[in-house]
């Protein structure tokens, strides 16, 4: 998974993920036990991007699926935390 910053200002991002299922008419967020991301943070600069490694649909059973990531960055002094989806993919 590759993260870029399209913005004007630095942006933060770590390993951690969430993966979702589609199922008939929504979106589940799976739980998966024995499961860890290493707790690290990279900051990303504007125009600067970051490719994580996700090794995780060998386990998975066929259907749709998209990554959720957190992004954080600084407006104005106060600390914003957004989420951001990947296109949808077919297992």
């Amino acid at each position: 998974m590759q993260v870029t910053n399209n913005s004007s200002h630095p942006i933060m991002t770590g390993e951690f993920l969430i993966i979702q299922k589609f199922e008939i008419v929504k979106w589940y967020t799976l739980t998966l036990s024995n499961l860890a991301f290493p707790a690290v943070g990279y900051q990303l600069q504007p125009g600067e991007s970051r490719t994580m490694q996700v090794g995780l649909f060998q386990w998975l059973p066929k259907g749709t699926y998209r990554l959720i990531k957190e992004i954080s960055f600084d407006d104005n002094g106060k600390n914003v935390t957004v989420s951001i989806s990947t296109p949808e993919f077919e297992l």
